[in-house]
């Protein structure tokens, strides 16, 4: 059951990868939002009234899991949801291109919103005490000049960030990242959200899949 219940919550330091300031443009470029599989659907009745063949889908943000893993949400189940917890800006939904894959979004484009925004996904409880753990996820998506995409680790209330690079607008990335010693917990959360900030236009579409934790065995 999602849910929209994000508390204010103290923070510690926060790092964030900010992206270059420029006149009228982003450190990306200005690509249009993430589809949805809704979107694909005229495109696909135009296709076919020409007796054209679909070009190949494109990649998706399935990854094959790891044989031993503390951790895993690829948000295909919605069972499985039921620890999460979501705010209004924060989805599960398919994206173009990705066939019946889920995919957890966090998305604002919508000025009657207002701003400035920030929007977290939160996940249940994981045991993060074990040594040399490993988070890994896919993501796309696009920022504006002055907004903050957020990775943090809630230990007993409070949170820490983790660095985060800004993904591909296009293509499925891969981030991997081996947890430092201070977010061995046994309860930990992953929270992953966005800041949107007043004076860019083009807003936060930021997609994420197959969320991992596992050991790492190097």
């Amino acid at each position: 059951m999602i849910t929209s219940d994000i508390a204010a919550r103290p923070r510690a330091i926060v790092f964030v990868i900010l992206a270059a300031v420029g006149c009228g443009r982003t450190a990306i470029g200005t690509p249009p939002p993430l589809e949805t599989a809704a979107d694909d659907e005229t495109a696909a009745d135009e296709m076919s009234a020409g007796n054209e063949t679909a070009p190949a889908e494109e990649s998706t943000g399935d990854a094959q899991r790891p044989p031993e893993t503390f951790f895993f949400e690829d948000f295909e189940d919605e069972d499985a949801l039921e620890g999460w917890e979501f705010d209004e800006l924060w989805s599960v939904e398919t994206l173009t291109g990705d066939g019946a894959n889920d995919s957890l979004r966090g998305s604002w484009r919508d000025f009657d919103v207002g701003c400035s925004v920030t929007a977290f996904a939160r996940s249940p409880p994981i045991d993060l005490s074990e040594e040399d753990l490993v988070l890994e996820f896919m993501h796309r998506g696009s920022v504006c000049a002055y907004d903050v995409l957020i990775l943090e680790i809630e230990i007993n209330g409070e949170t820490s960030g983790l660095p985060v690079p800004i993904p591909d607008s296009n293509e499925w990335t891969p981030y991997s990242l081996r947890l430092p010693p201070w977010t061995r917990a046994p309860d930990a959360r992953i929270l992953v959200g966005f800041m949107n900030v007043c004076g860019d236009s083009c807003g936060v579409d930021w997609a994420i899949d197959d969320l991992t934790i596992y050991p790492d065995e190097d």
